[in-house]
């Protein structure tokens, strides 16, 4: 890792989960430290009992200290420069929520006349809503052509197919790891 820090999110995916990194940008507090989040996979039956929770406001046991072990996982342990206080400057569990088909929910909602959605980013909250907030911004100013097109997939946007669908488990994101593909 540079020494300034990350320049980009990143998203590490493996056999069975994920983690990603997003960098406090220059000329904000706390540059140049990293948001990370994942790690259900690490936790009991997959983090099953994670899946329709409301409550925020508990760490999860298996997770908080596999994440707290991520930086120095993945760039060894003298990366960045580190708080005073700890490598982990604060810590907070959030509600993950999920769609049938893997994808967020962003736009009107049919059939509800003022509803608008911007939900359901499968865990990767931190990466996704950004852009899908700007692009809900964008269809409430009337920006729903090519424009929004060039940027912003479709198969994001909120139809009754998609909220008809029945939610059978998340998905899982099969990624060919050396220890999947049986190299040594």
């Amino acid at each position: 890792m540079p020494p300034s820090g990350l320049d980009t999110t990143c998203s590490f995916i493996y056999e069975g989960g994920y983690e990603y990194m997003i960098p406090r940008p220059p000329g904000t507090a706390f540059a140049g430290d990293i948001v990370i989040g994942g790690g259900l996979a690490r936790a009991v039956d997959g983090g099953l009992k994670e899946y329709g929770t409301t409550d925020d406001s508990q760490l999860n046991g298996d997770i908080s200290p596999y994440l707290h072990e991520t930086t120095s996982r993945y760039f060894g342990t003298g990366c960045g420069v580190d708080d005073p206080a700890g490598r982990v400057r604060a810590e907070w569990t959030g509600i993950m929520g999920f769609s049938p088909d893997g994808f967020p929910f962003v736009g009107p909602v049919p059939g509800e006349e003022e509803l608008w959605d911007c939900a359901a980013f499968q865990g990767h909250g931190m990466v996704m809503c950004w852009m899908c907030g700007k692009a809900l911004a964008a269809m409430l100013e009337g920006c729903n052509g090519e424009e929004l097109k060039s940027w912003f997939p479709d198969a994001f946007r909120v139809t009754g197919e998609r909220l008809g669908s029945r939610f059978k488990g998340r998905l899982n994101h099969k990624t060919a790891t050396a220890r999947s593909a049986g190299a040594a």
